[in-house]
């Protein structure tokens, strides 16, 4: 089956879910030869899509996830950008400028770029982390 439709052969047991991964591999193709239920077209096509997309659709809930946890990072209202030598000088300029709320409105700032956004995320940790020694 598998050559006929042109996909590499098996060297190894696999389950039907990781052969309907492969692009050549459809549900009906399947049902010859393991005892799948029968479904409706659509719902074949949406079960394939599923299975067919799921590394890339958890690859989106983590962005989406690590999103969310950025706008929950509220930036110090007083910040002053231009004390963290370790983001860049656009960074600085833009971040002054524009003084954003969160972590999550300052990745989405032009000229702002994911190291300066990790850097900005270390530095609220340490000032959360030396904040907290002083209230002990």
């Amino acid at each position: 089956f598998l050559q006929q439709i042109g996909t590499a052969c098996l060297n190894s047991k696999i389950s039907v879910r990781e052969l309907l991964k492969r692009t050549e591999v459809h549900y009906e193709g399947l049902q010859g030869y393991f005892a799948l239920p029968d479904l409706n077209q659509a719902e074949k096509e949406q079960l394939e899509t599923i299975i067919k997309y799921e590394g890339y659709i958890k690859k989106q809930q983590l962005q989406v996830e690590k999103a969310r946890r950025l706008e929950d990072k509220k930036m110090p209202h007083d910040m002053d950008y231009s004390l963290i030598g370790e983001i860049g000088m656009e960074a600085r300029e833009k971040l002054n400028k524009l003084r954003p709320v969160s972590l999550g409105q300052a990745s989405r700032i032009s000229g702002v770029s994911p190291a300066d956004i990790n850097v900005l995320l270390i530095w609220l940790e340490r000032r959360f982390a030396m904040e907290s020694k002083k209230d002990v």
